[in-house]
């Protein structure tokens, strides 16, 4: 089968990583390539393909989604894994995704003012204000555009970033929304839909802050695990029916949503609610998640293109996955890069290695990105695969890494 991959990250290598166990055959292409995926896929540019040159195309990031990648190519009358532009604003506005929550009663923070005047923002917060408080950039920021102030200064620095030096770029400056904090624990649950019928994925918990003890800034994903003990099947089924099925079915009223469907979620002392939707993979939360399907994960996507999920029954592992991600010194603001990485071989049994931002320079592999790889354990419980995954950590160097130590901690 030849399939094409869109992205170049951590999670397109477990993508790509995850199609090859179907089938070694498998003759896969990916637009964006780092020194991982260059192993196991061909690098070609988009504009080479024609449709007998791809069989399924699969979208990774949020931004050939959020900008209508998906409208052209079936256009063109390409099979394509991913929703269409209308529906992904889910992801790319936070606007659209409050205003559907809100109006169809489906559980969420509380929106507490929305502006696209920063004078506005900064008078709010000085007169009406209550902290704590989340102020997020409405537009795709990649992943780091929510700030949790716990006073008016921080509060106040957040609106500079976002909406006057505009650090996340101009369209995602343009707008801003204020939320009620919520507090519990975070999770994540991904679905992949055809539009009718859904096939849930195991739940994960994902850390965006920067450093341990979830502190410092929020970042693209320092690691995460899979499953979770304190998001039963139960808890999965209450979310699928008061949080999913009515987002799902709204976003089907715009247009029909084919793809990955994924909610992060707050369980609050008064049930689960939503602080977010992509319209994608989670990165890392794949690199977790992918490892423990033991079905075939190529018909799953196919079925949901041809709008034949009905069809498939998902089969999973009972086992645990840990990611833990290493990065460079300074991500998510300024590092450098093209440093050499050592330690990459030999493999360790019951690990794997996901690259994010890497590159093949010279006959070695050297840091190309602030996320530069994704070291993942797998266990036959939680505390397993944590070691696991440490243990190979421990062994891969390059100057100036960085990595929480926390992760999957009980």
């Amino acid at each position: 089968m030849k399939i094409l991959v869109i992205g170049g990250g951590g999670r397109e290598h477990a993508i790509i990583w995850r199609l090859k166990l179907d089938n070694p055959d498998h003759r896969i292409s990916c637009v964006t390539t780092n020194a991982g995926i260059n192993e196991l896929a061909d690098s070609k540019p988009l504009v080479s393909y024609n449709r007998s040159a791809a069989d399924l195309i699969i979208i990774g990031p949020e931004t050939p989604l959020v900008n209508g990648t998906v409208n052209v190519l079936l256009n063109f009358g390409f099979s394509v894994f991913g929703p269409t532009k209308a529906v992904a604003q889910i992801e790319g506005s936070k606007i659209f995704c409050k205003s559907l929550l809100t109006k169809n009663n489906i559980p969420t923070a509380k929106l507490l003012f929305q502006t696209n005047n920063p004078e506005d923002a900064f008078r709010y917060l000085k007169d009406q204000a209550k902290f704590p408080l989340v102020i997020k950039a409405d537009q795709l920021a990649a992943g780091k555009g929510v700030y949790i102030v716990d006073n008016l200064p921080q509060a106040n620095k957040a609106i500079k970033e976002i909406m006057i030096d505009k650090k996340h770029g101009d369209n995602a400056g343009d707008s801003i929304l204020m939320e009620e904090f919520l507090t519990g624990q975070e999770c994540s649950l991904q679905i992949i839909t055809d539009g009718e019928t859904i096939v849930p994925l195991y739940p994960a918990r994902d850390y965006k802050r920067l450093l341990d003890g979830d502190r410092g800034p929020n970042t693209g994903g320092m690691g995460s695990y899979s499953p979770l003990a304190d998001v039963p099947d139960s808890l999965v089924r209450l979310i699928l029916q008061t949080i999913i099925m009515p987002t799902l079915n709204n976003l089907n009223k715009i247009e029909t949503y084919v793809g990955v469907l994924y909610a992060g979620l707050i369980l609050t002392k008064n049930g689960p609610k939503v602080l977010e939707y992509n319209c994608r993979f989670g990165d890392p939360e794949a690199q977790v998640v992918l490892p423990l399907f033991a079905g075939n994960f190529t018909e799953i996507l196919q079925a949901a293109c041809e709008g034949e999920l009905k069809k498939i029954k998902p089969i999973w592992y009972h086992r645990s996955a840990v990611c833990v991600v290493l990065a460079s010194k300074g991500y998510p603001n300024n590092y450098k890069t093209g440093y050499c990485i050592t330690g990459l071989d030999p493999t360790i049994e019951d690990t794997l290695l996901f690259h994010a931002g890497t590159v093949l320079s010279d006959g070695e592999i050297k840091t190309a990105g602030g996320r530069v790889l994704n070291i993942v354990g797998i266990g036959s419980d939680l505390a397993t695969a944590r070691t696991n995954a440490y243990k190979r950590l421990f062994k891969i160097s390059f100057e100036g890494s960085i990595h929480r130590q926390d992760i999957a901690q009980s």
